[in-house]
């Protein structure tokens, strides 16, 4: 059945308490110093983790519901439970087939490992009664609620895992070799947050040479949205208006209707944990450039010029794509006061990218003239998240929009606290140029590592498994660091 997924789990691509949702929180004290919380996003209750109410938490619960034996969903209910384009290419009966399906392999299953959930998608493990585990993928329309995508694969029988072979017995010096095998412009540090808020290197490969980040740019778009909460110009229950001049492909909010209404906390959890470029857009455009230039800087940036000024996802496509390589490399060599105006003049005017010319395809500018930061100023930018005044509606909104997603499996269950942040940028052909991957993990009462894991390569030839794998690895070494 083409819904069936590979085995491997590849997700590259991204607060005031909303309703329904459960943060259990708790100070930590050590001697007669007060350590900042760590807060639980998901606890765990009856055996699974407790998911915040939206489309596709609803979506998710009603697609276990029909693993129990016996039940079948009636023609209306998957009517119901299913948008319209599903039910074109896999129809009724099909659809009901493939729960069917689902339900004999994984009886009784029940949420295992939650790797992402924003209020449009789901992914993670499901364990049903027989001890299989399956990788599941779900999405939902934000209006409908409708489920638009559904994917269910084998993982194992517990103890699965995305680590390759060949790469389980490495130590974390031979991890960081291996790694920067993987690409041609590699960066890599592997590092312990200090009560300073400070960046000290565990293991390091290039940490401080500008890198192409992808969508890991997003962390400061939500740095500049935790401030302006923290300043009351906005506030994580503000109701942002779905807008056609901010839609960008590349996530699920551009489908959605005009005017469809979202709060800014949504906004920030499909961002981050989804990587959705739409909902990119209209964050930055609420923020404002200014803001989100001056936290480039505030968050330690080294080289704040190779961010600035801070362009949105249809701002720097244009330059991939609106303008002839001569105008774009121009633009990527010009000063700061001239890339100030090419922006106002030339770039702003063309709107969203979905309605852009399209005359060029300027892939040699993915590495060299996009956002651009060292593995060290990623650090330094997930370091600086956490000191947002504890239990404030900044600081729960950034570990929401940060804790959405995680990347990979075997995580969450080990760590109080994990944020991740990733992204790429593909060729035509489908092969990646930039891959990044940028995580944070904390334990109660200990200071939090943080693994950044960034590659380049022009030639497009970046391995995404081997690289998925290589990291992996070292995340299983941190406990032991």
């Amino acid at each position: 059945m083409n819904h069936l997924l590979n085995r491997a789990v590849m997700l590259l691509v991204v607060l005031l308490a909303a309703p329904g949702w459960s943060q259990a929180q708790g100070i930590i004290f050590v001697g007669d110093m007060e350590e900042r919380s760590v807060d639980v996003l998901f606890p765990v209750v009856g055996g699974q983790p407790r998911l915040p109410d939206g489309p596709a938490s609803e979506a998710l619960q009603w697609v276990l519901q029909q693993l129990v034996p016996g039940v079948s969903p009636t023609d209306q209910e998957i009517n119901a439970r299913f948008s319209p384009a599903w039910l074109n290419s896999t129809p009724l009966q099909q659809t009901r087939d493939f729960l069917l399906a689902i339900q004999n392999d994984y009886p009784n299953a029940v949420v295992n490992d939650l790797i992402q959930i924003t209020p449009m998608s789901f992914t993670g493990l499901i364990r049903g009664s027989s001890g299989n585990e399956a990788f599941v993928t779900l999405g939902a329309g934000f209006s409908s609620g409708q489920i638009n995508t559904l994917g269910v694969s084998f993982f194992g029988t517990g103890g699965g895992s995305v680590v390759f072979l060949a790469d389980q017995g490495l130590d974390i010096n031979q991890a960081a070799d291996r790694f920067a095998t993987l690409s041609t412009e590699p960066g890599l540090l592997v590092a312990r947050v200090d009560g300073n808020d400070q960046c000290n290197t565990i293991v390091e490969r290039n940490s401080s040479a500008l890198r192409a980040t992808a969508s890991i740019f997003k962390i400061w778009v939500q740095g500049a949205v935790a401030d302006a909460v923290a300043d009351r110009s906005t506030t994580t229950d503000e109701i942002v208006l779905r807008a056609d001049s901010e839609r960008a492909p590349g996530g699920p909010v551009i489908n959605e209707p005009a005017n469809t209404p979202f709060t800014v906390d949504e906004l920030s959890r499909l961002m981050l944990g989804q990587s959705d470029n739409t909902a990119t857009n209209m964050l930055h455009l609420l923020t404002g450039r200014e803001r989100n230039n001056r936290v480039v800087t505030e968050f330690g940036h080294a080289t704040p010029e190779a961010l600035t000024p801070f362009l949105n996802i249809s701002e720097q496509f244009h330059l991939f794509f609106s303008f002839p390589l001569v105008t774009a490399q121009g633009y990527v060599n010009g000063t700061e006061m001239f890339q100030q105006d090419f922006v106002v003049n030339s770039i702003e005017p063309l709107g969203s990218i979905s309605d852009g010319p399209n005359i060029a395809n300027n892939t040699s500018l993915f590495t060299t003239g996009s956002w651009r930061a060292s593995a060290m100023d990623v650090c330094s930018a997930l370091a600086s998240q956490r000191t947002w005044a504890n239990g404030s509606d900044q600081a729960m909104l950034v570990d929401r929009a940060l804790g959405a997603g995680v990347a990979q499996p075997n995580l969450r269950n080990n760590w109080d606290r994990v944020w991740y942040k990733g992204g790429s940028l593909t060729t035509g052909g489908g092969l990646d140029v930039v891959l990044t991957h940028a995580w944070l993990l904390e334990n109660s009462g200990e200071d939090p590592y943080v693994v950044v894991a960034l590659s380049n390569s022009p030639n497009a030839d970046i391995d995404g498994f081997a690289i998925q794998s290589i990291t992996g690895r070292i995340l299983e070494l941190l406990p032991t660091l």
